[in-house]
């Protein structure tokens, strides 16, 4: 999905606000992945 896709979908009216959340997730999502590393490797 684009973000200009998910702009729309959320009805903001900037691309900048869209991608303050994009950001935001991808980074949540790298932190799940390290947590579930460093589980996996003890």
């Amino acid at each position: 999905m684009t973000l200009e896709t998910v702009r729309q979908f959320l009805a903001h009216d900037s691309i900048a606000t869209t991608s303050i959340y994009q950001t935001a997730e991808i980074a949540s999502q790298y932190r799940e992945v390290d947590a579930f590393l460093e589980e996996a490797l003890r």
